[in-house]
């Protein structure tokens, strides 16, 4: 947004957010600012969160109300989102938009869907299947492959199976 927002408050509802890059307070407050807003899925692109003193989940927990999201696109999966998560409690999906998590905290129980993208080789290692096995409801894994021969491709074929 290159304008500042209107100083008449949004007048209509949101059901999804996307950002590419954190904007600022004022604009995040005046998008969600009707009394009817419904956020369900919402995507964040921050690729450097850990940069910046702004945490845009703990502006966004303050602005919407976190037990309507059931869809969250991140690019990572450090402190800020697992915080963020944590408020979540009806987190059905989560798209990790960036690499797979080295060591992170746990992911919600209650997810039935799990991808991550943008990655050049998938790397099934055991926190990957750690991941996996500790999701009771998890019906659906996705990624985004990126061209040429995958070498993963049949574990997660495997790991998928075995959700089922």
């Amino acid at each position: 947004m290159s304008s500042p927002p209107s100083p008449e408050p949004a007048t209509q509802s949101s059901n999804e957010l996307s950002t590419l890059s954190p904007p600022r307070d004022r604009i995040l407050q005046w998008l969600l600012s009707t009394p009817t807003s419904s956020l369900r899925m919402l995507e964040v692109y921050d690729r450097n969160p850990q940069d910046s003193d702004k945490n845009i989940y703990a502006v966004l927990a303050k602005l919407i109300n976190a037990h309507n999201i059931v869809s969250l696109r991140i690019y990572s999966y450090g402190i800020r989102e697992i915080q963020f998560v944590g408020t979540c409690p009806n987190l059905l999906e989560i798209i990790l938009l960036g690499s797979m998590p080295g060591e992170s905290g746990p992911f919600p129980r209650t997810l039935e869907s799990f991808g991550y993208g943008n990655v050049s080789r998938i790397d099934l290692g055991e926190n990957f299947t750690n991941i996996v096995d500790d999701l009771p409801t998890l019906r659906v894994i996705s990624c985004m492959l990126a061209s040429g021969p995958q070498p993963g491709i049949t574990k997660l074929r495997v790991l998928q199976e075995k959700k089922h």
